[in-house]
């Protein structure tokens, strides 16, 4: 019965160890998927900065082209920011304090994400004042 009660133990702590890995490579998965989705936007945040130079000489407001500028430039900066302090602990750290980190890091590429988005968003909306050709053609 005791020799049971062991084995039923040691099942029991494997089946944690397995379920805290499962937890930790789940959201280590999903914050990897956010960042492998921004990564592709990177090559449109840099055509914006072609597009505002072209409305630039097409006669666009100076002022709003560099607000548009540093915004773009910021973006692109907490992208690079991101992963480079982007430090996965290793499997000798404690499951929660892994677990915070990575949920921190998600909060953060979402942000890295939405300003992304933003940014082109706004530089393609305010260009387009200006550019008369196609802007699909600056995005290739």
């Amino acid at each position: 019965m005791l020799k049971y009660i062991g084995m039923l133990g040691m099942f029991l702590f494997v089946m944690s160890c397995k379920s805290k890995e499962n937890n930790v490579q789940d959201l280590h998965t999903e914050v990897m998927e956010i960042h492998d989705e921004v990564m592709p936007k990177m090559t449109n945040l840099h055509s914006s900065r072609k597009e505002l130079e072209i409305a630039l000489k097409q006669g666009a407001d100076s002022i709003k082209v560099f607000e548009l500028l540093e915004k773009v430039d910021a973006a692109d900066e907490a992208m690079m920011v991101w992963m480079d302090e982007f430090d996965m602990p290793d499997s000798t750290v404690d499951e929660a304090i892994v677990l915070d980190y990575l949920q921190a890091e998600k909060a953060r590429i979402l942000k890295v994400k939405t300003d992304i988005e933003s940014c082109v968003g706004s530089v393609s909306e305010f260009a387009a004042k200006y550019i008369t050709t196609s802007l699909d053609s600056l995005r290739q």
